[in-house]
């Protein structure tokens, strides 16, 4: 945990090469992979390697299909690589671990608009912000 702990504080001083570090020396470690993954695809998105990304976030769905909020990070990936069928099924998973998901209704949203569903983009739009008024 303290390694995941340093990660986060480098990552919020975007000194990506240092978290890189804190990250691959919990991946070794079976008990945290999951959790240091998630955190790493974070890490790659930040430095607009979403390719990267989305292999460690898939790597991260091998080890646990019930970890929280990998699907709403790879329906961001969908949709930032033009897939926005994908994204609404990654979306779909994330909104039945918890349908309060505020940024899982926000990316269904965006995919809904890409797909020229208007009214359907607008509906989850609202829940979004029903989910997270602030």
């Amino acid at each position: 945990m303290r390694h995941l702990s340093s990660a986060g504080k480098l990552i919020r001083l975007r000194q990506f090469d240092g978290a890189t570090a804190e990250l691959t020396a919990v991946l070794s470690n079976n008990s945290t992979k999951a959790a240091a993954g998630y955190v790493m695809g974070k890490v790659l998105i930040d430095q607009n390697r979403s390719d990267e990304a989305f292999r460690v976030y898939s790597e991260v769905l091998s080890l646990d299909q019930d970890f929280p909020e990998v699907h709403t990070r790879l329906s961001f990936l969908d949709l930032s690589g033009g897939d926005p069928e994908e994204a609404l099924r990654q979306t779909k998973a994330a909104l039945e671990r918890n349908p309060d998901n505020p940024v899982a209704h926000l990316n269904t949203g965006l995919a809904y608009q890409q797909l020229n569903k208007s009214d359907a983009a607008k509906s989850e739009f609202q829940q979004a912000v029903r989910c997270k008024p602030d």
